[in-house]
């Protein structure tokens, strides 16, 4: 199975689920958030983590550990580009760093990465 049929699967599956009492369903919420990325100008892999950051949530993964799980199982098939701001998204995990001016060629405004997680406290 390719990774773009096995994200499809999940969509069509538990994305199908209501979203914690909201009046849309998890994978919505997930387009929505891919959507709004999309729309202020993110680079494609931001998008992409933005579109796939709750994927822990669809393959069973723990509230706290749904970041961490969702990256590890995205990581087949996306680089840390796209793999760490997922992992960032799990309250254990922090919150998720925009790149610094060095690692990001000087500007604080870049819509890439490398992002790294700040750890909680």
């Amino acid at each position: 199975m390719t990774g773009v049929e096995a994200i499809a699967e999940l969509f069509a599956g538990p994305g199908a689920r209501d979203y914690l009492g909201e009046a849309v369903t998890i994978g919505e919420h997930m387009r929505q958030a891919g959507a709004l990325v999309e729309e202020a100008g993110a680079a494609p892999p931001l998008v992409a983590a933005a579109l796939l950051h709750d994927v822990g949530h669809l393959r069973s993964e723990t509230d706290r550990q749904h970041g961490t799980g969702g990256a590890r199982w995205l990581g087949r098939w996306f680089g840390e580009a796209v793999t760490e701001p997922v992992r960032c998204t799990s309250r254990r995990s922090g919150t998720c760093a925009p790149p610094s001016p060095a690692t990001s060629g000087g500007s604080r405004r870049s819509r890439s990465g490398p992002w790294r997680c700040r750890a909680a406290r």
